[in-house]
């Protein structure tokens, strides 16, 4: 059990702060009649956490793949890999017999996001896949892999890389195609091209224990993904015209991923599907990992009987839920959490505006930017994220609005569960001690 500390600025009259309190530059309204008369520690709240894991996550129809495995001692191991289609970019109306080979070159750029894990560059291979990817299904994260060569066709380890791009020369790739585009005499759709080319599964070659994000997305204002081939054609007497075949990675391709975690050994393994495990039965700790779906749940009994004690109306001023983690090291918690009021283990509806705790201070800054309402103000992506902050090591979390509908009975749910915003698409962890949240509470009675 965790204690919560409740600083309580009393009502008085006379004595007030000119209409605002501000807080790290956010500015929230106060009573007319609020005053600093004194302050209060109140120590009979108690908050209790357990770690739940969320079913698996659809992995089709999103931007990115991962690649990679990193060991964390206390969650255990994590490996992913992904898997994508690739199409041309349009079907040139060139006769592929005036193609010249010899000139043939090609280069894939990958475009990468930031590693998670031990520092460092890992490498990575691409193995052709050896059936095809169905666009109509569902593939949920640790389902099977769709079946891949057992050999490397590329790999990433003469790639030339900046800060977000991997460059690979792949005229081996790029000759392949022009062969075949030779062999059928014509190439005119994406169903005859993956006849041939069905794509390919992207793996870390261990060489750094780490997680890497791979986006897919095809954007003018970014390197071309996936592959360029470059090819010269003869024009009877005169010097050869160099052309230029790009090929995509877009939603209009298929890809997905795979998240393996193996909590072997580790106290989470054995948590059941819909069930959890208690932090008093995991050495007062709870857990949350983006990618492996698992999650904290927090519950706040206490605030009900403690609103009847007092036997009057109370006006929550501001109540900021401190969450700190254990230190980070090299595995940084995610950047930033979403909240949810959903009573059970599953899934959180984030479409469910219902169950979603806000961002009061993200809410009260878009107000003042100009949105006519609250709700729409918290309809915005923004107003449901609680950021990290690397300088504090912590989140601090405005959510007055969900506290003060608990007093008023608007809010039956006394559950939070704490998750992470990327849990889709990233695999950050973190870890939650004894002492880790608190609730700092400002009211006044009426």
């Amino acid at each position: 059990m965790i204690r919560i500390i409740f600083w309580l600025a009393l009502s008085a009259s006379a004595l007030f702060f000119g209409g605002c309190i501000k807080d790290e530059g956010i500015a929230f309204d106060s009573p007319p009649d609020l005053q600093t008369a004194r302050t209060e520690y109140v120590d009979t709240f108690s908050v209790s956490m357990e770690t739940f894991r969320m079913d698996s996550l659809l992995s089709n129809g999103r931007e990115f793949v991962l690649a990679g495995t990193y060991s964390d001692g206390i969650l255990g191991k994590v490996s992913a890999e992904g898997y994508f289609q690739f199409l041309p970019e349009f079907y040139p109306q060139v006769c592929p017999d005036s193609i010249l080979d010899e000139y043939t070159r090609a280069t894939i750029i990958l475009n990468n996001g930031t590693a998670y894990g031990k520092f460092g560059l890992d490498q990575f291979g691409l193995y052709r896949l050896s059936q095809n990817l169905d666009g109509d299904r569902s593939h949920f994260s640790g389902e099977a892999a769709p079946a891949f060569e057992s050999q490397v066709y590329l790999t990433t380890l003469n790639a030339t890389r900046t800060d977000n791009s991997i460059r690979v020369d792949a005229g081996k790739l790029g000759k392949e195609i022009i062969s075949f585009w030779k062999e059928k005499k014509t190439l005119t759709d994406d169903q005859q091209f993956l006849e041939r080319f069905r794509g390919f599964a992207i793996k870390s070659l261990d060489s750094v224990p780490q997680v890497t994000r791979f986006d897919l997305q095809y954007r003018d204002d970014a390197a071309p993904a996936f592959l360029q081939v470059y090819y010269r054609v003869k024009r009877g007497n005169e010097v050869p015209e160099e052309k230029v075949l790009r090929f995509r990675t877009d939603r209009s391709t298929v890809h997905y991923y795979s998240i393996l975690p193996d909590y072997t050994g580790k106290l989470w393994a054995g948590i059941p599907s819909g069930g959890s495990l208690p932090a008093s039965q995991a050495n007062g700790t709870a857990v949350v990992q983006e990618g492996g779906g698992l999650a904290t749940k927090l519950r706040i009994p206490g605030l009900k009987s403690w609103k009847s004690a007092l036997n009057r109306k109370v006006k929550v001023f501001k109540a900021e839920l401190e969450i700190k983690p254990n230190e980070p090291s090299s595995l940084p918690p995610p950047d930033f959490l979403r909240i949810s009021s959903r009573e059970d283990f599953q899934n959180p509806e984030e479409g469910n505006l219902a169950q979603s705790v806000l961002n009061e201070s993200q809410v009260l800054s878009l107000l003042q930017q100009g949105y006519p309402s609250r709700e729409l103000a918290g309809q915005a992506l923004a107003s449901r994220l609680f950021a990290y902050d690397q300088s504090r090591n912590s989140y601090r979390c405005n959510i007055t609005g969900h506290i003060q509908d608990i007093l008023d009975g608007k809010q039956n749910s006394e559950s939070l569960n704490l998750y992470g915003s990327q849990w889709t698409i990233s695999v950050n962890r973190m870890v939650l001690n004894p002492g880790s949240v608190k609730l700092r509470l400002y009211y006044f009675p009426f």
